[in-house]
């Protein structure tokens, strides 16, 4: 996957990226999980993204319907940044 056996050494922090292509007002997400993987100065840590759902709870255009999907939404994200944590953990 590209890592230094020094960047494996190191804890892994899990950056959790939400953007898609689906729904336009995460287009900017990509960037900002880009900086915020450049913004680890002391290296104590090695940056991981990993994707995850769009939380549903704003009204928009595309997600009229989503709105009952709400607190649904919210428990399948949070459930699945855990999952994500506990298994790379083993």
């Amino acid at each position: 996957m590209g890592y230094t056996d020094e960047e494996i050494a190191r804890p892994l922090i899990g950056v959790v990226n939400s953007a898609n292509e689906i729904i336009p007002d995460t287009s900017h997400l990509d960037l900002i999980t880009q900086d915020v993987k450049a913004g680890n100065p002391y290296g104590r840590g090695t940056p991981v993204e990993f994707p995850v759902i769009r939380c549903l709870r704003r009204q928009s255009l595309w997600d009229m319907k989503g709105m009952k999907y709400s607190l649904a939404s919210r428990e399948l994200i949070a459930d699945s940044i855990e999952i994500m944590g506990d298994g790379s953990s083993v």
